[in-house]
């Protein structure tokens, strides 16, 4: 399991683009035929500091990746740490 570190902070805090988001790219192993779907969730301590935490994702047939966004919500001060 892969339990990643999302941080909080400041608009350009770290980088002129910052927006407090991380993206996660789903891969398919073998094979690229079918369309699938998977469902995700992430369990913050606190909810309410991301947009969404949870949802499906689709891979269409022949798609090798898809991408999900976590994205928090930029309220709580520079350097606002948001541990999954």
């Amino acid at each position: 399991m892969w339990l990643p570190t999302v941080f909080q902070g400041e608009p350009g805090e770290s980088s002129p683009n910052y927006k407090g988001e991380v993206q996660v790219v789903l891969t398919r192993g073998e094979g690229i035929y079918g369309q699938i779907s998977m469902s995700w969730a992430i369990t913050p301590r606190d909810e309410s500091a991301f947009l969404q935490v949870e949802g499906t994702v689709t891979i269409a047939d022949l798609q090798q990746k898809a991408a999900i966004t976590l994205q928090v919500i930029l309220c709580g001060g520079p350097g606002h740490v948001i541990s999954m």
